[in-house]
């Protein structure tokens, strides 16, 4: 059976896309795409959304991807999170939002947690966390997400297992970082 293809007109612009990757993450679009609410549909087949197409082009990418491209300055990262917090994008809201004055919480590192088995390649993940945060956090938040029971054995940096009590200063992680997560 052949996928179900969506055709969007988002703020005058047309993108196509599968359902699979609008129901990647629960929200709007999820919602959207498994049929439950009525968008409006032109003559050509598009359902129309009045946003921002150049957001949602982002939006998009992180959908297909798992990689959220986010502008360098704080408007642009202002506008991708109203655009999450829109379309109720729980993970892409946590990485676009308006950074924290860092005398407030402390400095901060963005991590991408990476998994693969030999026979599936699972999205990757990112994480704003603070580097004195203990990784156990992290990790117990990962597997909620990734549908993983919860162990901490399983996490690697640098092809070093970590442990969850140390924290991302404790092994000197830098933004972008990728942290590896390895199925049994």
């Amino acid at each position: 059976a052949q996928a179900q293809l969506y055709r969007l007109d988002v703020g005058g612009a047309r993108f196509h896309t599968r359902a699979e990757v609008l129901q990647r993450e629960e929200g709007l679009l999820s919602t959207m795409a498994g049929g439950v609410f009525a968008a409006d549909v032109d003559a050509d087949g598009y359902a129309f959304l009045d946003r921002d197409p150049a957001r949602f082009a982002l939006v998009l990418h992180f959908l297909r991807t798992g990689v959220a491209l986010l502008p360098q300055d704080i408007e642009g990262r202002r506008a991708v999170f109203r655009e999450a917090r829109y379309y109720n994008l729980e993970e892409l809201a946590l990485v676009s939002r308006r950074p924290v004055p860092r005398s407030w919480i402390g400095p901060s590192v963005l991590l991408q947690v990476h998994c693969e088995s030999e026979v599936v390649v699972y999205p990757h993940r990112w994480f704003s966390i603070r580097v004195s945060t203990p990784l156990h956090k992290l990790m117990k938040i990962y597997c909620e997400k990734s549908g993983f029971t919860h162990t901490t054995d399983c996490f690697f940096f640098d092809g070093h297992q970590l442990c969850g009590n140390k924290t991302a200063a404790d092994y000197g992680m830098k933004d972008e970082d990728v942290i590896d997560f390895e199925l049994d």
